[in-house]
């Protein structure tokens, strides 16, 4: 009986931990233009918990958050600018002839589809490697491609996370650190796989 209660205990102070931490996030996303910096948190948080550090999760939030803020809010920026071009540049091709559009559309597909791939590892690559921001780029893109049926399962789990919380929203109080953490744990094998692309 004693040792039901001990792994009832651990699983509920795990439940609470990433109920707090999806808290956490989401709180500090509200604004929109923080979402990059919170993100940035929450997966410093995520590693932490990974390499079994007990840490004090709102203090290390707010550390986090305040550590990668200037980095993550630029990369936001540019993330977000990327994807208004391509939008604008989608508008653009209704007016071009068929053989053009298809030509046009096509290389928007592709690059939206690697800044797609890039952005899923970005995070975790740059609360593991610690990186100056285009080696962060570079590596996270290196990563998309090295590990291609990662990197798809990774795009369907996002997808299957936004599908859930819309959905069934209630589970959105927990469903955002959860997907996180097996997003870090499926690039974390990815790191170990290929520490010598990092030197």
């Amino acid at each position: 009986m004693k040792l039901l209660n001990t792994h009832f205990h651990g699983m509920m102070e795990t439940i609470s931990n990433f109920f707090l931490l999806n808290l956490l996030w989401i709180l500090f996303s509200l604004p929109i233009i923080t979402v990059f910096p919170a993100t940035s948190a929450m997966f410093a948080i995520l590693k932490d918990w990974k390499e079994d550090k007990h840490i004090p999760i709102l203090s290390s939030f707010l550390s986090y958050f305040k550590k990668y803020f200037t980095q993550s809010f630029l990369t936001g920026l540019l993330f977000f600018g990327g994807f208004c071009l391509l939008y604008l540049d989608y508008l653009f091709i209704q007016e071009l002839s068929t053989f053009m559009r298809i030509i046009v559309f096509s290389t928007i597909l592709l690059i939206s589809i690697v800044i797609l791939f890039t952005g899923i590892y970005f995070f975790p690559v740059m609360v593991q490697h610690k990186l100056p921001f285009k080696k962060t780029i570079k590596l996270s893109f290196m990563y998309s491609i090295m590990y291609f049926p990662i990197t798809i399962l990774l795009v369907l789990l996002l997808i299957s996370t936004a599908l859930i919380v819309y959905l069934i929203p209630v589970l959105s109080i927990i469903a955002f650190s959860v997907a996180a953490y097996i997003v870090y744990i499926l690039c974390h094998r990815c790191f170990l796989k290929a520490r010598s692309i990092v030197n």
